[in-house]
């Protein structure tokens, strides 16, 4: 379990049994992400740019940085800690962008990237068949690891801010 304070600067790291690895930060943590083998992430505000994303591996040592440009909301990790997931967001005359980006966890570039017009991202997760879930605000799609769109179910009425998994 990764737990922080939403809009602080602390967080913990904890496993079955007791805390692991708790740290302050210098900016705020907008979010964060962990996986299975112990590696994770922490989204924070970044300095030169408008997010900061941090990952760490199981052993609490930072392994990459990114700095973008666009505001990162969430993030996933594969279970095996092997691949991260990234979603931002840009806004140019009203319109949301959603940016995708996958990465080889360690990797200081991306191995794939793409933008969904219209869209608000409120999560973004690795489904178990290797393919890419975003929940936006208004819509749930899926996608392959290369960004092309499988299936989307538009919501009717409703805005979705948070959700529950299965």
């Amino acid at each position: 379990l990764l737990a922080y304070d939403l809009g602080g600067k602390s967080y913990s790291l904890y496993n079955s049994f007791d805390c692991v690895e708790s740290g302050t930060l210098t900016t705020p943590i907008r979010g964060v992400a962990a996986a299975n083998d112990g590696s994770y992430c922490i989204i924070t505000d970044g300095v030169d740019h408008a997010s900061r994303v941090t990952l760490y591996n199981e052993r609490f040592r930072e392994v990459a940085h990114y700095h973008i440009k666009e505001y990162t909301l969430c993030a996933d990790l594969t279970e095996d800690g092997s691949h991260l997931l990234l979603a931002s967001v840009s806004s140019q005359s009203g319109r949301m962008t959603t940016h995708i980006m996958l990465s080889k966890t360690g990797k200081d570039t991306p191995d794939a990237e793409w933008t969904v017009s219209d869209a608000y991202p409120v999560s973004v997760r690795w489904m178990e068949n290797g393919r890419i879930m975003l929940l936006s605000t208004n819509f749930v799609a899926w996608y392959d690891t290369k960004g092309n769109e499988l299936v989307r179910h538009t919501f009717l009425s409703s805005e979705v801010v948070s959700y529950g998994a299965l």
